[in-house]
């Protein structure tokens, strides 16, 4: 339905207008679903940790 990426992109915006420096997630390295979101969002991924990261660019 895409209301997870609807949250995510608002969380995004939110970061933007409020200068952020960005948004970090954490997820379990088991959840399939999380490690496919993020990255489909912007998240960039430290396989060390499995964190996502997303960088306000603007």
């Amino acid at each position: 339905m895409g209301i997870s990426k609807e949250l995510i992109e608002a969380a995004k915006e939110h970061s933007r207008q409020t200068n952020a420096s960005g948004l970090l997630l954490e997820t379990e390295k088991a959840n399939k679903i999380g490690n496919r979101l993020y990255p489909s969002v912007g998240f960039e991924l430290n396989e060390e940790t499995n964190y996502y990261w997303w960088e306000n660019k603007e």
